[in-house]
């Protein structure tokens, strides 16, 4: 799906848009995205969008239920001139992964309170990996 902003006018969409918002493909065209999806949902892809290169590869954006069902989906978002375009890929947990940034947020909020190398160390490890005692130093 495209849009444009401001107003998340809806420019393009796929074949099976209906079975994501509910609503057939065709009629779709014109209509405002925000009359589909939440705004704090919009919100976070323009956020996204902000910092996405024209022509680049397609940035996770969010995580969210969307449509008449409420469907988890994924959502990325890459910038194509004027249009701001929309992949949304089904989730089959209810459980997401956090996003990138809640990642290294809390990467950061932790990282205070080491006090020497290795436990910053222990502590990326732990964060990327969602495990603990994996990095050990020394023989």
């Amino acid at each position: 799906m495209s849009c444009v902003l401001p107003g998340w006018t809806i420019r393009h969409v796929s074949t099976n848009a209906d079975d994501l918002l509910g609503v057939p493909a065709q009629s779709l065209l014109g209509a405002n995205l925000g009359d589909f999806v939440d705004e704090e949902l919009l919100r976070t892809i323009a956020n996204v969008a902000q910092f996405s290169e024209p022509g680049s590869a397609p940035l996770r954006a969010a995580v969210g239920n969307v449509g008449p069902e409420a469907k988890l989906y994924d959502i990325s978002v890459h910038v194509v001139e004027d249009l701001i375009h929309l992949e949304f890929e089904g989730r089959l947990s209810h459980h997401p992964d956090p996003a990138p940034t809640v990642v290294a947020q809390s990467m950061i909020a932790h990282a205070t309170s080491v006090t020497n190398q290795d436990q910053f160390h222990q502590l990326a490890v732990e964060r990327i990996l969602g495990s603990e005692s994996v990095f050990h130093h020394g023989p």
